[in-house]
């Protein structure tokens, strides 16, 4: 949501240009690159509760310089990384963003939180940034809807210079979706309320008249004819209000993957993203690797089982289009994904982190040992403020 997220960071800084065109051999740079922007919720140390200060934690933090900035409501904070070609830069650079907003928040009594929503406050006790000319807008116009989306993902970009190329990539990644978003689960709780899902984020994301699944468009002009029709038809203002789990820039050289949690573990975070890039990679040179994707109504079931449950009951294997269980149908996407996986030499990385997560399981999980055996969602937070340094 952040306004300048097609402008900065991780999202402005091109792939290589060696790219070229779909109708020549597709370049082996291309999907070669990462970027991932993590957003926190903003909590007073003394209270554990959601504190309105993000512009304070952000000037705390301007060592950060560019990569760090505010986000809709005043109780968030977005950072993002350089554009990175190994796992290992990525997780140093999550590792030393969290750490200085860290040790910004001390002397300001702040903490950022790595949840998706936060284990008890309510959004009744925070408000959104007026003083941003794009969130004021938004919130005259979305009411209730912005002021609710007190809510925090990690969204991984993937360099794709060709425009063709990110429209087949917007194509293929639909059918990934579901299990990506179970992996990366980390929001059970609402306003102190078990909410039963493993990410109630996506509940209160899919809300957005154009949140969803991306449409499964076959060239950039066809992209291009859809944004203009939802501008004509005053749906969205411009591109960077489309709200879907995957999208591609029609400015600049990437694809958006939008659809996970913030995750509690540096690890995951870096798991998910050097899975991605495999995925993407392999969905642009070993197509066939990929096999079919399910129809948008299959998909959309799917994808509402990976937020109900996350990874604790059966995932959709779009491959055969029942449901399995969850680790098998994990294992089988990294397989999917092997031929990127080997040609950035991720094999044992990705795999070992994947395996840990699964034998972990998500954030959400841990949110809910700690509240059952603490009884309190101070605890929770408590134990995030632990565990997202690790």
């Amino acid at each position: 949501m952040h306004p300048t997220s097609q402008q900065n960071g991780a999202a402005l800084v091109p792939a290589p240009t060696t790219m070229t065109s779909t109708s020549q051999t597709t370049s082996d740079e291309s999907a070669s690159t990462i970027g991932v922007e993590e957003e926190f919720l903003v909590v007073d140390l003394e209270t554990r509760a959601l504190a309105q200060r993000a512009p304070e934690l952000i000037e705390g933090a301007s060592s950060l310089g560019e990569h760090v900035c505010a986000e809709l409501n005043l109780c968030q904070i977005e950072v993002d990384t350089p554009v990175c070609t190994d796992l290992a830069d990525v997780g140093a650079s999550l590792r030393s963003m969290r750490e200085a907003l860290r040790a910004a928040g001390e002397d300001l009594g702040l903490a950022p939180a790595a949840v998706a929503t936060h284990p008890f406050s309510s959004w009744r006790q925070v408000a959104v940034d007026t003083e941003a000319e794009r969130y004021e807008r938004m919130e005259n116009r979305f009411r209730l809807l912005a002021r609710e989306h007190v809510i925090c993902g990690c969204h991984v970009h993937v360099g794709v210079e060709d425009p063709d190329e990110r429209v087949a990539l917007l194509r293929a990644a639909r059918a990934w979706v579901p299990t990506l978003l179970a992996l990366s689960t980390n929001s059970p709780y609402w306003q102190g309320d078990d909410s039963g899902y493993a990410s109630y984020r996506t509940v209160v994301w899919s809300r957005w008249p154009t949140a969803g699944m991306p449409p499964a468009v076959d060239s950039p002009e066809q992209l291009q004819s859809l944004v203009d029709d939802l501008v004509a038809a005053e749906a969205i203002e411009d591109e960077t209000h489309l709200y879907w789990w995957v999208r591609p820039s029609l400015r600049h050289p990437t694809v958006e993957f939008r659809v996970c949690d913030t995750f509690l573990f540096v690890d995951d975070a870096v798991a998910i993203a050097g899975l991605i890039r495999a995925l993407s990679w392999t969905a642009l040179h070993e197509p066939d690797a990929m096999g079919p994707v399910p129809h948008d109504q299959v998909l959309r079931s799917a994808l509402w089982r990976a937020s109900r449950y996350g990874l604790r009951r059966e995932l959709l294997d779009p491959w055969q289009g029942r449901v399995r269980p969850a680790q098998d149908v994990v294992l089988d996407l990294v397989e999917a994904a092997r031929p990127g996986l080997e040609r950035f030499g991720d094999e044992a990385v990705v795999e070992g982190l994947i395996g840990r997560l699964l034998d972990r399981d998500t954030g959400a999980s841990a949110q809910r040992l700690t509240r059952a055996e603490e009884e309190s969602g101070e605890a929770v937070v408590d134990m995030v403020l632990r565990r997202m340094a690790e």
